[in-house]
């Protein structure tokens, strides 16, 4: 893990508007420069990660607001102090979220453009043939 995007945290929840939606609450300055609603990928000193869609936090107040199955994936406990490494993600980053994002709709859409990609590829290739 690189140092620049190491921080020391501690574990709060999210409320309501932001529960079981992937999201993390994290100050800008504490983000590795993703802007808001851009994906990262949060990983413990265990080695275990998480992707979540990021939202900003008011005040840089060393917490981070988790989810309780970002908690779970990460292994991480509420008022626990943690030290993360939060990183913006590529692209592929970004389609594995939005393949494994927990809310039904948006990891139905994100399959049905993936099946739809390949079934055109599928298509293009018999015509050329």
């Amino acid at each position: 893990m690189e140092e620049s995007f190491l921080h020391k945290f501690t574990v709060k929840g999210v409320n309501a508007p932001h529960r079981e939606k992937a999201r993390v609450l994290v100050h800008y300055c504490r983000r590795g420069g993703a802007k808001r609603h851009d994906i990262v990928k949060i990983t413990a000193p265990t080695g275990r990660f998480a992707y979540a869609s990021v939202i900003g936090r008011d005040v840089d107040d060393g917490e981070i607001g988790l989810d309780f199955d970002q908690r779970v994936k990460l292994g991480v406990n509420l008022d626990e102090k943690v030290e993360l490494e939060v990183r913006r993600v590529g692209l592929l980053g970004r389609l594995v979220w939005y393949l494994n994002v927990a809310p039904p709709l948006m990891r139905l859409s994100a399959w049905l453009g993936l099946i739809s990609v390949v079934l055109g590829l599928l298509s293009l290739i018999l015509a050329v043939f």
